[in-house]
């Protein structure tokens, strides 16, 4: 969708430093007041707490609103100043989060990264004594490295409407909407210090009289060597500047995310669920309810109740403790899953709703449910899963308390849902208990659903609006298929006796691991030969092998067989024994490692094994190790490795490229987890034809990365319209 000049302009000029121009009787029609953005770019090393604070409180008391991009895995220091800055200067300014290596990722990783980067400053926020729900950051952004501009239509599953595009050098400025709604804004003039300003000066105030929105980002490279006077001073020239632009009717300024939010092309997606399961409202109230609903125009989901009519049926599952999970689902799903059918007349469940989520997601995204809301206790991040599926949190819940005239409940809703962000509202059954209570909430609805911006839909719709298009989650359908349809009758359940078997195979396979590991290392062989009544272990491991080893330890402790104390020596044991020996001038895990010694058997190195090493840390990272793991991952130096974005192994201290390799994109997973981006090899099947028996292909390897958003086309700003002059 492409953006007008006047469209952006009519709404832009109204924003934050717009208002003081209406006050003073300024007629903005007659001047084309070019929107302005001042970026302070504090990605490549987060500043210090006390200096960013000095900078942005210089720049804010000139009345300049500002953004502060700083990298989404920053120090929990400067995240919680940014976030600090936030709550005390609300519309003045702005954090903006950067995804390292987010611009080469395909639709579907971008989901998944940025629903990862949100769920941690979104955490830091409630830590912070902010609101956890909303989104901690409503604005991402990516680097432009080459001449394409990059199109993140994924991100905003993860709660970002507004994409900046940092470009290498200065860039005319270029704008667009995805599909599904992400402004992204591309372009700007880059200033390589806060005291940089004099030496561009002429070629920033050339910009402002220009027919183009302006970003301009300011680099906070250095702070550190200077003082908290000059300090002060430099963030205090700069905003002045920008401040007398302003009042001289050449630009006016805005936060980034007010690009979109104040555009006439923003909407939001406000999700309705009923939730009548419970059965607690009597059933003409219920039926009133919806009446009142649908005479409104509102669209709905909902769940439960046998008098309820109207809206898409949102199955709720797991109520029923007596009934076996799978079961649940597959009664959910019914016969709408045939593999003799075209995928497009398949009618499965898209969306489902769960008490908790002890339901596992790829259970439910087997039987065709895309979308779950958990209307109990939250424990996972809410986006895009492994699966595809989409967790959403549940915003606000009206369920039972006093109505009355409605007035609290409107304040609530406003204060809870916000102007902009996308949200999820259920309406239990023990709200319409009270007489009259359901005219009341029917007419507040009716109101929220006709205020400028707002999109009302049911809780699959919500899902579908929010989700980037990817051809991957046609293969992940294929797939999910093929595992329902594969799954029996329904009727089969795991006897206590198959129990007893499993539990017992698991037990003898975790004893390998305990009888044949170093009591020194923690290491145990890859391999044993039995001979007579003895075992003879093999003396040496890849680091493919110590990946095995860390699967089979945390599987071990999630099913009971290792007690906490055990894990935590065994887990101990193995990072220690973990080497960063010398290759060349490179620290690296080795290629072999001795058992008993845990030192090194060869001068070589294996990035496939490594790649697998890598995930299986992150794996443990996730079980309370997270410090001891990244000590371990930083004492190499991995980055080294990858040379012309290519994963590269040393043979015997011979480097070779590790690039055409069945295993290589594999192995680029594992190190794209801790932030290390390489080439994909593998081209994408677009004719993949129909798995047979269990097999089916699960997702593609574009070797580009991401899909190539055919439907955006970029314009300048002055070809759409022509500059106004009063």
């Amino acid at each position: 969708m492409r953006l007008t000049r006047r469209e952006v302009l009519q709404s832009l000029c109204i924003g934050v430093a717009g208002a003081r121009f209406l006050a003073a009787g300024t007629v903005l029609a007659q001047t084309a007041y070019t929107p302005f953005v001042l970026v302070l770019d504090g990605t490549d090393a987060a500043p210090a707490p006390d200096k960013l604070r000095i900078v942005v409180e210089a720049i804010i008391r000139r009345n300049v609103p500002v953004g502060l991009a700083l990298a989404a895995d920053a120090p929990d220091d400067a995240i919680g100043a940014a976030l600090a800055l936030q709550a005390a200067y609300g519309g003045m300014f702005e954090p903006i989060a950067l995804l390292p290596g987010m611009e080469t990722e395909r639709v579907y990783f971008q989901m998944r990264r940025a629903g990862d980067a949100q769920a941690r400053l979104t955490g830091l926020a409630g830590q912070a004594g902010g609101a956890a729900l909303p989104p901690a950051f409503r604005t991402m952004l990516c680097r432009q490295a080459g001449p394409e501009v990059p199109i993140l239509s994924g991100v905003r599953a993860g709660g970002f409407r507004t994409v900046l595009v940092m470009p290498k050098e200065d860039a005319p400025t270029t704008y667009s909407e995805t599909e599904n709604g992400i402004m992204h804004v591309a372009g700007g003039l880059r200033l390589a210090s806060l005291s940089a300003l004099n030496q561009r000066r002429t070629r920033i105030t050339q910009r402002m009289v220009g027919d183009e929105p302006l970003v301009l980002y300011v680099s906070l490279a250095g702070l550190a060597s200077l003082d908290d006077e000059r300090l002060g001073s430099q963030a205090a020239t700069l905003a002045g500047f920008v401040a007398q632009a302003e009042d001289e009717g050449k630009i006016t300024t805005i936060l980034p995310s007010e690009f979109y939010l104040r555009s006439d092309a923003f909407s939001r997606e406000v999700a309705l669920h009923l939730d009548f399961g419970s059965g607690t409202a009597p059933a003409d109230a219920e039926v009133a309810f919806l009446k009142a609903l649908t005479a409104a125009g509102i669209t709905f989901s909902r769940s439960g109740g046998e008098a309820a009519a109207g809206g898409t049926d949102c199955p709720i599952l797991g109520a029923d403790t007596e009934t076996p999970a799978w079961q649940a689902v597959r009664t959910a799903a019914g016969a709408a899953v045939d593999l003799d059918r075209p995928m497009s007349e398949a009618a499965p469940v898209s969306c489902a709703v769960t008490e908790n989520e002890g339901l596992d997601a790829a259970l439910l995204t087997s039987a065709g449910i895309a979308v779950r809301a958990a209307l109990g206790e939250r424990k996972t991040k809410p986006g895009l899963d492994e699966n595809g599926l989409l967790e959403v949190p549940v915003a606000i819940r009206i369920d039972g308390g006093r109505i009355g005239d409605g007035s609290e409940l409107a304040e609530t809703l406003k204060t809870r849902l916000g102007p902009e962000r996308d949200a999820l509202l259920v309406v239990g059954g023990a709200a319409l208990a009270a007489e009259g209570a359901g005219e009341v909430i029917a007419g507040i609805l009716a109101g929220l659903s006709t205020r400028t911006g707002n999109h009302m839909t049911g809780l699959g719709a919500y899902g579908e609006a929010l989700v980037g298009r990817d051809p991957i989650f046609e293969r992940l359908k294929l797939s999910d298929r093929m595992r329902f349809a594969g799954g029996g009758t329904g009727t089969e359940t795991i006897d206590a006796a198959e129990k007893a078997r499993l539990e017992a195979d698991a037990e003898l396979a975790w004893r390998y691991f305990t009888r044949l590991s170093d009591k020194d290392t923690g290491l145990a062989p890859a391999s044993a030969e039995a001979s007579g009544s003895s075992v003879v272990p093999y003396s040496s491991v890849t680091m493919w092998d110590i990946a095995s080893q860390i699967f089979g330890l945390v599987g071990a402790h999630s099913i009971g067989l290792a007690t906490d104390d055990a894990f935590a020596e065994a887990a101990g044991k193995i990072l220690k024994s973990l080497p960063a020996t010398r290759i060349g001038k490179l620290r690296l895990p080795q290629a072999n490692l001795s058992t008993r010694r845990g030192g090194p058997l060869e001068n070589s190195y294996n990035a496939s094994d490594t790649g697998r090493l890598l995930v299986a840390l992150k794996v443990l990272a996730g079980r309370g190790l997270d410090k001891e793991v990244a000590q371990v991952v930083a004492g190499w130096d991995l980055a080294a490795t990858i040379v012309e974005r290519r994963l590269r192994d040393i043979d015997d201290g011979v480097w070779r490229t590790y690039f055409r390799s069945n295993y290589a994109h594999y192995a680029a997973r594992g190190f794209a987890l801790w932030g290390w981006r390489s080439t994909l090899p593998m081209r994408r099947n677009r004719r993949m034809s129909r798995p047979t028996g269990g097999c089916a292909f699960s997702e593609g390897s574009p070797t580009s990365g991401r899909s190539a958003p055919s439907r955006i086309r970029w314009r300048r700003w002055s070809s759409v319209h022509p500059r106004r002059r009063g």
